[in-house]
């Protein structure tokens, strides 16, 4: 369903836009063409829409636009609502809302929804206000059920007269799992391409996080982002990566630049003392990450060593949650074995022991696959009989849909002790089937 009463014009409805908005904000825009329009727009079918804005964006139920603009008389309105919009095949918002009107003698908006943040449900409100080259605006959110993510930031953004845009962040606090943070006074300013960070600064106690530097379309300049003993889940919570995790307080500094390619690089450096991986401790961290806008894969190089040598692992690769895939190298010598338990649970349950060798845990998230060779001493309960066994001697060989076990002691934790081989299969770690041999 679409009425329209204007000129149908693109160019016009945004020049219809830039009119009014430069009214407020201190821009001139006596210049541009005026414009007088009514419109609502109903529309359900929104497939075409990927292909007309280059942009994997799209509303699975339609959405609604209505409103109307008089550029002479400085009057706007305008609402937009949708039940959710989808980014590829992720559900970035649910009940989209945007609303742009005049009132009192200001231009103000209002952009809400809910998005998902690891387990949580976070609304949020995303509000400005125009008047006189200032604009007021506010970021709050809040998970109304659990109560432990919430927050607000407050910020003015303001037009100077050599046509940079200054943006000044006001103090304010925010909760994360009912950890409160302060946000400290900061300045941001803009002149198109570049951007310049004075200090922004977030912190609680001896944990904080600060950003300062340049970022503009040239590689040599960039911005510093610097960490002190900031939980590294709360930071993968942000990409929903589901099939790894990763737990630490990391400290270290990162780089965000312009690369050659005209995409976004951020190149980090982080020590983090007592890893957790898939909640099994490793022992202290060494990481080097890199993110890339071209790709969006996560990559890692980290050296992980066990308090006094007691384990060595190495973990290269990449979790990539545009692709919904993985491929990371594991090299072990010694190591935990606890971070299979994610895995294989159901299959093989309370993994526990150690293993050298190498693995590669690699595939799209709903079909992980495991490649390589372990040389294991681990304890494992199979719960098709619910007996608890001690396997060592032998050799684990990994490969897709099979993990093929070959000349082990076993033992029970009554002292017998016997020969064990066998193949366990899977699809996917799905449809598990056993074929094992024991003897005497």
């Amino acid at each position: 369903n679409f009425t329209y009463d204007g000129p149908l014009s693109i160019e016009k409805i945004r020049n219809g836009f830039e009119r009014i908005g430069g009214e407020y904000v201190g821009r001139d825009s006596k210049n541009i063409d005026r414009l007088s329009c009514k419109l609502r727009v109903r529309l359900i079918n929104t497939k075409f829409i990927p292909a007309l804005i280059r942009v994997p964006l799209e509303f699975p139920t339609g959405f609604m636009v209505e409103g109307g603009m008089n550029s002479d008389e400085k009057q706007l309105l305008l609402t937009f609502s949708s039940d959710s919009v989808v980014y590829g095949e992720n559900v970035l918002l649910r009940r989209p809302a945007l609303i742009f009107k005049t009132k009192e003698g200001k231009l103000t908006s209002l952009v809400q929804g809910i998005r998902k943040f690891g387990k949580s449900q976070i609304a949020f409100a995303l509000s400005a206000s125009a008047k006189d080259s200032l604009v007021k605006s506010a970021l709050r959110w809040d998970d109304s059920k659990q109560d432990k993510h919430y927050g607000e930031i407050l910020a003015d953004l303001k037009w100077e007269r050599d046509n940079r845009l200054s943006l000044f962040v006001h103090p304010t606090d925010f909760a994360i799992n009912d950890t409160t943070w302060h946000v400290y006074s900061g300045r941001v300013l803009f002149n198109h391409p570049s951007i310049k960070i004075d200090d922004f600064y977030v912190g609680r106690e001896n944990q904080w996080l600060k950003i300062g530097g340049g970022f503009s379309n040239s590689p040599k300049d960039s911005l510093l982002v610097e960490l002190k003993d900031i939980d590294v889940n709360y930071i993968l919570n942000l990409f929903d990566i589901k099939p790894v995790k990763f737990n630490g307080m990391a400290t270290g500094v990162a780089t965000v630049r312009k690369a050659k390619s005209d995409s976004i690089d951020i190149n980090g450096v982080l020590a983090i003392p007592n890893f957790h991986f898939n909640d099994a401790l490793l022992g202290d961290a060494n990481i080097h990450i890199n993110w890339n806008s071209s790709n969006g894969r996560i990559c890692f190089d980290n050296t992980i060593i066990e308090e006094k040598g007691i384990g060595y692992t190495a973990v290269n690769g990449f979790v990539s949650p545009p692709e919904k895939g993985l491929d990371l190298q594991i090299q072990s010598k010694n190591t935990n074995l606890a971070f299979l338990n994610k895995y294989l649970n159901g299959i093989l349950e309370d993994v526990e022991g150690r293993t050298t060798g190498g693995t590669r845990i690699h595939g799209a998230f709903k079909a992980i696959d495991f490649s390589g060779t372990q040389n294991p001493e681990l304890k494992i309960t199979i719960p098709a009989i619910g007996v608890r066994f001690g396997l060592d001697e032998g050799v684990v060989s990994l490969s897709p849909g099979i993990f093929d076990f070959s000349h082990f002691r076993i033992s029970d934790k009554e002292g017998n002790f016997g020969e064990f081989s066998g193949e366990m299969t899977h699809d996917h770690l799905k449809n598990i089937r056993y074929d094992f041999l024991l003897s005497e």
